[in-house]
């Protein structure tokens, strides 16, 4: 009885260890993802500021370096 407690015990503790080890991988699938995510979103942002806008500068994400007059009323 004695061994057959201490083999659930040690079956437990792999089930448990398993489940920790599974949830790491997990936690480091998910942050390579959102860094992925970020990325994509940096690029995309940077395209954005190169494209032709008429207020390219007011979001601040590049455009002109100093304020310039704008054609457009309110940019």
């Amino acid at each position: 009885m004695v061994q057959l407690k201490r083999d659930v015990a040690k079956a437990l503790a792999v089930v448990r260890q398993s489940t920790t080890t599974a949830c790491a991988f997990s936690t480091l699938r998910l942050q390579h993802k959102a860094g992925k995510d970020l990325a994509r979103l940096a690029a995309s942002a940077r395209d954005s500021t190169n494209a032709s806008s008429p207020c390219p500068s007011r979001l601040g994400l590049g455009g002109a370096a100093e304020p310039r007059k704008s054609r457009w009323p309110g940019c």
